[in-house]
């Protein structure tokens, strides 16, 4: 049994958790504040199903972008961890993987609010919001489809913007069948 890929398993899982409840968090809530006219809490407890669409599909589009954002990070953990690390890694580590999450979720946010509130205003004949409130499925159909296509869309763009952005460690030879 190799105990180091074990570690290594334990650790992006536990990452990959803590990411994950933080993402959904961050969206459900980053959402509330952006539609104050709506009470997102109220209607879910009424069982709005057009609400819960929407939200949902908040949720999914702004983890698709953040999961993909977060490979960087990801790779350069799995790669101090085979090597092994210094207390100066650890940081330059968590330093990368918060940047990564902070950068990567509020870029996800703020683009698909702003498509979502571009597309409000090219439909002006249609008052989506008020439409949700009184739980139209429909609409909500509609406006989660685009917020999941605007996910999967800058999902790509944001991981090669952070990529870009952020410096990954270099691999030390490999010794491959007895060569160098």
């Amino acid at each position: 049994m190799d105990w180091n890929a074990i570690m290594v398993g334990v650790a992006e899982l536990l990452l990959a958790f803590g990411l994950g409840l933080l993402t959904v968090w961050l969206a459900f809530r980053s959402f509330a504040r952006f539609t104050r006219d709506l009470d997102e809490m109220h209607e879910l407890k009424q069982n709005n199903i057009a609400m819960g669409i929407l939200l949902a599909s908040i949720v999914l589009s702004t983890a698709f972008i953040v999961r993909t954002a977060l490979y960087p990070s990801i790779s350069t953990w799995q790669t101090l961890l085979h090597r092994g690390f210094s207390s100066g890694d650890l940081l330059f580590c968590l330093g990368i993987t918060t940047f990564s999450f902070l950068f990567s979720a509020v870029l996800a946010l703020v683009s698909i609010w702003s498509a979502l509130r571009i597309f409000l205003r090219l439909t002006s004949e249609i008052d989506e919001f008020h439409e949700i409130g009184h739980n139209n499925i429909a609409i909500a159909i509609v406006l989660g489809s685009l917020i999941v296509v605007m996910g999967l869309f800058l999902s790509h763009g944001v991981q090669s913007l952070l990529s870009a952005m952020i410096p990954m460690p270099s691999f030390e030879r490999i010794q491959v069948m007895g060569m160098s």
